[in-house]
Parts: structure tokens; C-alpha cells; sequence
């Protein structure tokens, strides 16, 4: 599946893309986005770590767990105020963050990590310490989001219909599903009314997305 700010394509493989195949055969990561599950750590790939998913960690912490709540605020409000930082330089059209913004990013962190860390040891304040480049890569490289909620919507309904059916009776059955959401999100994104647009793709004048 193939995604964009104000696109999506699904597409169905009959097997993995030899590009996505190592010499033993078996499915390689590429980079992207992940939770933090040692499973990964085996790629030597870029990733970003899911910062919806460590939001909501966080906020665990800040709820039920009182001799974490002060870090665990304070690294929620450091990344919120990266993202803000980040959005606001996309605004301006800018494609990165100035040095000393980047910079000041940076301590913020670090600040966080070593206020955690002089306090009673938890996971999440040793994950933060090792794996910062893969929390704050979305501040390095704007073509990273800060989340990945727009892919896991995409997929959901794919989702759904295996959980509900099993999955699809037919290859051609499943290419059309796949044809028909691509459609349907692909209109969503860009503002349009799918009850208004579904009706002209099936009497034949199917609305043309914008180009890229």
C-alpha cells in the first residue's frame, strides 16, 4: 500500500517484491515506522518510533503511576512542542529545522532523559535513552511524520475484512476491494464528498485526482 498526505493506493502482491527479499528469502525490513518491540532491532534500517504510541505511555504514567508522572509529563510536552515546531517551519516552507532549533531540541531531550534517569528506574527512560534518534527523526527529516494514524486508518478496513470475512474468495475480488478504498480514501483526502464521487465512478465519469 502506497501513501501520501493526500493520496493512497492499495495494490495486492501475489509475493513480496524482490527488493523487499533477502539473499535467504525471507521478508527484510525497510525503514519506516515501528513500535519499539525488540523484534526490529535486528534491521539496520532508519525507523521512526511511533510518538502516538509513546504519547499514550506517557500519559499512563502521568495517570497511574506517580513516581514517573513528572518526566513522563515533561517528555510529552517536549515532543508536542517539537512537532509545533516542526509544523510551524513546514508553514513557512521550510524543508528543516535551523541548527539551533535542532539544537535546542536536542538538550530539551537530554534534559528529560537524565531527570528520569536520577529517579527510579523505569523501561521507558532507558528506551528514551537509547533510542533518541529514532524518537526525534521526525524532527530531523520533515518527509518523517510525527504519527502514523493516517497509515493505520488506511489499513483498517483491510483489516476489518479479513477479521469479519477471512479474507476474499477471489484474487479479482480482492483487487477490486483494494481498487475501490484507494478510491474512496484518495477522495477523503482531498476534500471530496465519496457519496457524491462513488456514483460517478460507476456510471463512467470517475473523478480524476489532482496530480502530485
Amino acid at each position: 500500500m502506497g501513501a501520501h498526505g493526500r493520496y493512497r493506493h492499495s495494490h495486492l502482491l501475489r509475493r513480496p517484491p524482490q527488493a523487499l527479499l533477502g539473499g535467504d528469502g525471507s521478508l527484510r525490513a525497510v525503514p519506516g515506522f515501528t513500535d519499539a518491540l525488540a523484534s526490529y532491532d535486528v534491521y539496520d534500517t532508519a525507523q521512526q518510533l511511533f510518538c502516538a504510541h509513546l504519547l499514550r505511555e506517557l500519559q499512563a504514567l502521568v495517570d497511574f503511576e506517580p513516581d514517573y508522572a513528572a518526566w513522563a509529563q515533561n517528555m510529552a510536552d517536549m515532543l508536542l512542542r517539537a512537532r509545533e515546531k516542526v509544523e510551524q517551519a513546514s508553514s513557512e516552507g521550510r524543508s528543516v529545522l535551523e541548527e539551533e532549533e535542532l539544537a535546542r531540541i536536542g538538550t530539551a531531550y537530554r534534559r528529560v532523559v537524565a531527570y528520569a534517569k536520577a529517579g527510579p528506574r523505569h523501561a521507558l527512560a532507558e528506551r528514551f535513552n537509547r533510542r533518541r534518534d529514532d524518537y526525534l527523526r521526525f524532527a530531523i527529516d520533515f518527509a518523517v511524520p510525527f504519527t502514523s494514524n493516517a497509515a493505520e486508518r488506511d489499513v483498517r478496513m483491510v483489516k476489518l475484512q479479513m477479521k469479519v470475512s477471512g479474507g476474499w474468495r477471489t484474487l479479482s475480488g480482492a483487487e477490486y476491494f483494494c481498487r475501490i478504498r484507494s478510491f474512496i480514501s484518495a477522495v477523503r483526502k482531498q476534500g471530496q464528498a465519496v457519496l457524491a464521487k462513488l456514483p460517478e465512478l460507476f456510471a463512467g465519469n470517475a473523478w480524476l485526482l489532482v496530480a502530485i
